[in-house]
């Protein structure tokens, strides 16, 4: 297993029509999100603007989370939803969608063959141990507060900041890892569907 680390600087920032949006991993990489043929991608958005439509991304899945603030979430013809700090939302991408509240967001979108799955975990004082899946496409880490130390069971470690993301490469059976450090992070998961 291998750490992956992307820095600050390495994520693409770009202007939507209701704020910005921190690109953190696209897959395939080299794919563009304005052709919208990418099999998932990790996002970080600000909704800067008290009401707003979402970009539709039809052929693909959302879950959204909510970092900072609170999002009445509107999925025209199916359900609304108050989204506060922490609590996601998954829907099909090519809904009509659209929102009442200035938020900081987490994005992940995923085909429809895909799954995904966001978790956020505090780490105060003891190291978190983890065996590594390895039916999982993508398994990443986003730190939200702190830092924290990863080292994988070859004894490669991977020091990771607020705003970098950590992914986990060439994941084989056995494999295991430990997160040590203070704060908050998000698990992300992504894989195939049943």
């Amino acid at each position: 297993m291998k750490f992956k680390k992307i820095s600050q600087k390495e994520q693409l920032v770009s202007n939507w029509s209701g704020g910005t949006t921190k690109q953190l991993f696209i897959f395939p990489e080299n794919e563009v999100l304005a052709n919208k043929a990418f099999d998932y991608r990790i996002s970080s958005a600000s909704i800067e603007i008290e009401s707003s439509d979402f970009t539709p991304f039809p052929n693909h899945r959302r879950i959204l989370m909510i970092l900072k603030g609170e999002l009445e979430i509107d999925h025209k013809g199916h359900y609304s939803k108050l989204l506060q700090p922490y609590q996601t939302d998954t829907f099909q991408g090519n809904w009509e969608t659209s929102s009442n509240g200035k938020v900081v967001d987490f994005n992940l979108i995923f085909k429809p063959e895909l799954d995904g799955e966001l978790n956020v975990l505090q780490i105060d004082k003891n190291p978190l141990q983890i065996n590594a899946d390895t039916n999982l496409q993508f398994y990443g880490f986003y730190i939200l507060e702190g830092s924290f130390a990863f080292q994988n069971d070859s004894s490669e470690n991977r020091t990771v900041t607020e705003g970098e993301l950590i992914i986990l490469e060439q994941i084989e059976f056995q494999n295991s890892f430990q997160i040590s450090g203070i704060g908050k992070l998000i698990e992300i998961k992504i894989k195939n569907r049943l």
